[in-house]
């Protein structure tokens, strides 16, 4: 969007016409016809019949609003004040002889119809913030939606269904920023020569499971335009770098990162949340998705909060917000809505997997749902190598939101302590089950060998399934029922049925790329409730059945776990594998730890000492 013409000086001397005066606001007169913006706008003629008041009067007014008095509008200025629907076109504050403080051509020089700045911020206005919408829409705007001066100004960014969305731009200088956010010289030093081998395995490997970033080459593009934060790009580098093995240099070039990058990033994004914009967003997203050095917990210490942090930085600035109708390029709304699909996911995912509230509340956000188009170029057109990776993306973000729902009917501290009987359990879990399965009827996915980004979103939809009948299986198994058992039954069903199915596709094909962290969390949620369902037999039968399911899961994380320290190709599997080894040391003893199942069909009740 390309910034308006500077006006001509204007004299103090110049007398504003009577609405001007009023409104207290400068008096935009066109020579041609000697009509101001204000009257133009609202089909007035402009009149000149008062005076600006004197200094003694101006002085006792500002003494009587001293002491508390309240001065009156008169009545003919309330019928002559605009609606909260009419604006005019150039936003000036002046004093009462006319003067204005003029937001020129040249101060807007930042303005290019995007959010993304290196010196400024755009942060969002809520509705119940000081500077409010029915404030804000009071104000008179010029051509390109602003008002206000350098220090500060509103940014009247578009309408969506009729409701105006406004951003506050601020220098960075004002908000304790870094000043050596965009200097990537510590991290090129570090990397050098090999940074765009680095970008290419990024692309090649990490990218198809978590498409948040620009293409490759709108990357590389900003990257020597000195447009990209450094702890992005350190970031990008640091995945890539975990792929190494799988570059054609690694047999006579040694990994060229540095463990101690991770600190460092951490110490850059925790200055850089104070400026936040839409690479923040990524940065905070690819940073708590980088594979752990250690295994520890499911949330990687200190993710928790940082998730916290993650949807804080999302919702200032406005990423909650669909931006269908807003004034920035068609790249950036797709963008925006990319990222806000992955920080809901980010959030619910592990809201669940750690069994805490989730930051985002149902009815605080309004982005519609991804679609092809979202991940298109300007043109439309959408690589077809690109097709199913993203697809799986937006089945993935679209699962998120039935998950939303899981949380929201099963899991919350209400819902918990709440009584719950079997049959509000039944009643809440039967939507959830038929929206899961139009998602499934929606989106065709599938175990393609070599494309991680589809086990994943197939372990992830079968965790959803898994979580509403686990729920339920808490409010039945309080009183013993054939409903209890038969639900039982269809646990045991999806893990042996559907679950192994993947894990066996999983051993055979062995693909290569970035496994997203919350599948950690799934495959130990599954753990447990296996253990639990072992722990609520009633007999011989059902215990002999349950427990030779948990030592068959058992078994097939072992297998991946032993895979992956062949080809570090299942880091996934590590965490799970090790949570319920210990659980079932304490529960059944070192000996259940010698048993495992063979995991062909002929044999899946024949313990076998290993």
């Amino acid at each position: 969007m390309s910034s308006g013409a500077s006006r001509p000086y204007r004299s103090k001397t110049v007398k504003p016409c009577d609405a001007c005066r009023r409104r207290r606001i400068a008096c935009i007169r066109d020579n041609a016809n000697g009509v101001c913006s204000l009257c133009r706008h609202r089909g007035h003629t402009c009149t000149f019949e008062s005076l600006p008041p004197t200094r003694r009067a101006r002085r006792a007014k500002a003494r009587a609003a001293t002491l508390g008095s309240r001065v009156d509008r008169p009545v003919e200025e309330l019928a002559d004040a605009p609606s909260l629907d009419e604006t005019a076109q150039v936003p000036q504050v002046c004093d009462a002889g006319g003067d204005e403080n003029e937001l020129s051509s040249a101060s807007r020089d930042w303005f290019n119809g995007t959010t993304m700045f290196t010196n400024k911020t755009c942060l969002y206005s809520g509705a119940s913030s000081d500077q409010d919408p029915h404030l804000l829409r009071h104000l008179v705007y010029d051509e390109t939606e602003c008002f206000g001066d350098d220090s500060w100004t509103v940014w009247r960014i578009g309408k969506d269904h009729g409701v105006s969305s406004y951003l506050t731009v601020f220098p960075n200088s004002h908000l304790d920023c870094s000043t050596n956010v965009y200097s990537l010289t510590e991290i090129e030093s570090m990397v050098a020569p090999y940074q765009d081998e680095l970008i290419r395995l990024y692309y090649a490997y990490v990218h198809p499971s978590y498409p948040i970033l620009d293409s490759q080459e709108m990357i590389q593009s900003r990257l020597t335009e000195k447009q990209i934060p450094g702890s992005l790009i350190a970031l990008v580098y640091k995945h890539g770098a975990h792929f190494w093995r799988h570059s054609p240099l690694a047999g006579s070039v040694p990994c060229p990162l540095p463990q101690e990058i991770r600190p460092w990033v951490f110490s850059r994004l925790s200055l850089e949340i104070r400026t936040p914009n839409l690479a923040t967003v990524q940065a905070l997203l690819l940073f708590m998705q980088l594979i752990p050095g250690r295994i520890r917990a499911p949330n990687h210490p200190g993710f928790w909060p940082l998730t916290n942090v993650l949807v804080g930085v999302a919702q200032e600035i406005g990423l909650h917000v669909d931006p269908k109708g807003w004034s920035i390029a068609l790249s950036e709304r797709k963008l925006r809505r990319i990222l806000w699909w992955a920080v809901l996911s980010h959030d619910k995912w592990m809201a669940h997997s750690l069994g805490r509230p989730s930051h985002i509340a149902s009815n605080s956000w309004n982005v519609a749902h991804l679609t092809l188009s979202d991940f298109a170029d300007d043109s439309g057109r959408l690589p077809v190598e690109s097709l199913s990776s993203v697809s799986a993306f937006i089945a993935f973000c679209d699962l998120g939101s039935i998950l939303a729902a899981v949380l929201d009917a099963f899991y919350s501290i209400r819902v918990e302590y709440d009584a719950r009987s079997p049959v509000q359990a039944l009643e809440r879990a039967q939507p959830l089950l038929s929206r899961l399965q139009r998602w499934r009827e929606d989106h065709s996915v599938s175990t393609n060998p070599g494309h991680p980004h589809q086990y994943v979103v197939r372990l992830a939809a079968l965790t959803v399934r898994l979580s509403i009948q686990r729920a339920v299986f808490g409010a039945l198994s309080k009183q013993r029922s054939e409903r209890a058992t038969s639900l039982a039954a269809e646990v045991v069903s999806t893990v042996r049925e559907d679950l192994f199915a993947v894990f066996e596709a999983l051993e055979r094909s062995r693909p290569v790329g970035l496994w997203l962290s919350y599948l950690k969390g799934d495959l130990a949620m599954v753990g447990s409730l296996l253990i639990t369902l072992v722990l609520s037999s009633v007999d011989d039968a059902e215990l002999d059945e349950r427990r030779a399911l948990l030592l068959q899961f058992r078994g097939h994380l072992k297998v991946l776990t032993e895979l992956h320290e062949q080809s570090e190709s299942f880091e996934f599997s590590r965490l799970p594998f090790r949570r319920l080894n210990l659980i079932m040391e304490e529960l059944f003893g070192e000996d259940e730890m010698n048993v495992d199942f063979v995991t062909t069909p002929s044999s899946l009740f024949s313990p076998v000492r290993v």
